[in-house]
């Protein structure tokens, strides 16, 4: 400043901080000094304490320096220990995500179980991990057990598919299929069809010449479907035309059919049934119904008339019930539907 140091400490002891910066050399070093002066006005006198300023930044400087060791210490320190944790846990969760994307893929209808990097995992880990791990497993094992249940039970199917099917063509093949079935004969046309709900069923057709001049037709349907009601069709079928044969009345037929079927039926099925006896040469029908939708003549007119109902009620059902037919003439060029 060009000034006495002296003149300079007592200006600054009347300045608002009470301190001042110099620099002193001693033997060619040059020192920053920081200086704080105070008027001690009873003497007269100024007190000054002049500080080295590295002696002053010194502690500041090694408090910071310690701080930033020790701030660095834990956060490496903790970096470790997240690293360790995160590995941890990351670890057996990227084993069970491999083994989620590979689980679709597996062969579940292999006899020998594979081993798995996640079987021990649910030993090993007790925590949520462990759970997860022990669920993977689980799971594992019940698709096993489903894929074999699966296949079992498809085969189980395809074989029950496989006799259904051979039950239907034998059903199919009890039945008159061939129209026109008597091509010798021109005093009448016939023509039936029967599409069963599933493969076997109960219902039935069925016509045949009791003698050269006497044609029996019936049509019926058994209670239920599947393969009971084909059975029970079967027997119905076979009785039928058994009693037919024997030159009787339509409701004799049918009395005795009733009788048979009543007798020996556990399961308490039963028939409707319609049944017709035409004499082909006269047009005279004799017919007999056993709770069966009554057929319609179809006049060569156009007109349409349901015919008479008979008292009847299921066959199978009442073994004692006597059942009663009536008749009527099919003119030329007349139709029952």
């Amino acid at each position: 400043t060009g000034n006495l140091l002296l003149d300079d400490l007592m200006a600054a002891a009347e300045s608002e901080d009470n301190s001042i910066s110099f620099v002193v050399s001693l033997d060619g070093d040059n020192r920053v000094m920081e200086a704080y002066i105070r008027h001690f006005k009873a003497l007269d006198w100024y007190i000054a304490v002049a500080v080295p300023v590295k002696e002053i930044q010194l502690p500041a400087k090694t408090l910071v320096t310690r701080q930033i060791l020790i701030i660095s210490l834990i956060f490496l320190g903790s970096l470790i220990v997240a690293y360790l944790l995160v590995t941890r846990i990351s670890h057996p969760l990227n084993l069970l995500a491999s083994y989620a994307r590979a689980l679709p893929t597996s062969d579940f209808t292999s006899e020998k179980e594979e081993s798995s990097p996640i079987d021990n995992l649910s030993t090993k880990y007790k925590d949520e991990v462990g759970r997860l791990a022990e669920s993977f497993v689980f799971m594992r094992e019940e698709l096993r057990k489903n894929v074999k249940e699966l296949i079992e039970t498809t085969a189980a199917k395809e074989r029950i598919e496989s006799e259904l099917q051979i039950a239907h063509d034998i059903q199919m093949g009890i039945l008159p299929k061939i129209f026109p079935p008597f091509p010798e004969r021109d005093e009448f046309d016939l023509y039936a069809i029967l599409e069963p709900a599933k493969e076997v069923g109960g219902d039935f057709y069925d016509f045949f010449f009791i003698d050269e001049h006497h044609l029996c037709f019936v049509v019926g349907d058994v209670s239920g479907k599947g393969v009971p009601a084909s059975l029970f069709m079967a027997v119905s079928k076979t009785l039928i035309k058994m009693e037919a044969t024997r030159a009787i009345p339509a409701e004799e037929v049918m009395n005795r059919v009733n009788r048979n079927l009543s007798l020996d039926n556990p399961s308490l099925m039963f028939v409707t049934l319609f049944l017709g006896i035409l004499n082909v040469q006269t047009g005279e029908l004799e017919y007999c119904l056993g709770g069966h939708d009554p057929p319609y003549i179809i006049r060569t007119s156009g007109d349409i008339a349901r015919m008479e109902l008979t008292d009847g009620v299921l066959l199978g059902v009442d073994k004692d019930f006597r059942y009663e037919s009536k008749k009527l003439v099919i003119h030329k060029g007349e139709k029952i539907f």
